[in-house]
């Protein structure tokens, strides 16, 4: 809905603001894998590729600090602005793959969950798995 409202380069300034700020949160969170971004979807791994302890706690953090980020963006620019963030805990295959544009890849059921997490989530609020919750 952005894009359509938007100029080209206001939408790419306002959508690097967003993803430096979220950087940023998961600097100071601490023990985040930024696995890719697709268009509108930050896609991070907690507790991997290194394992950590509390990264369920890590993950809930940064996905609160995520929401906080954005709507004070959103605010700043007078532009409204929706996050949805789904945070499950569980097991991922992962690794590098291609050869002329490698790229790390997680995959899996609990990939799965997590999507549909994210996908159900009311704009603007984080959605947790009950694996998430019992961690």
């Amino acid at each position: 809905k952005l894009a359509a409202e938007m100029e080209a380069d206001e939408l790419l300034d306002l959508i690097n603001a967003i993803y430096t700020s979220i950087d940023h949160c998961a600097e100071c969170i601490g023990h985040v894998w930024k696995v890719e971004i697709i268009g509108d979807c930050y896609l991070a791994l907690v507790g991997g590729p290194t394992p950590c302890d509390n990264h369920a706690y890590r993950a809930t953090c940064l996905a609160l600090a995520i929401v906080e980020t954005v709507e004070r963006i959103g605010t700043r620019v007078q532009v409204p602005i929706q996050v949805r963030i789904g945070v499950h805990t569980g097991s991922v295959v992962a690794g590098v793959v291609g050869s002329a544009m490698p790229r790390y890849l997680i995959t899996g059921v609990d990939c799965l969950i997590t999507s549909a997490l994210e996908k159900d989530a009311e704009p603007n609020t984080v959605l947790i798995s009950e694996a998430t919750e019992r961690e």
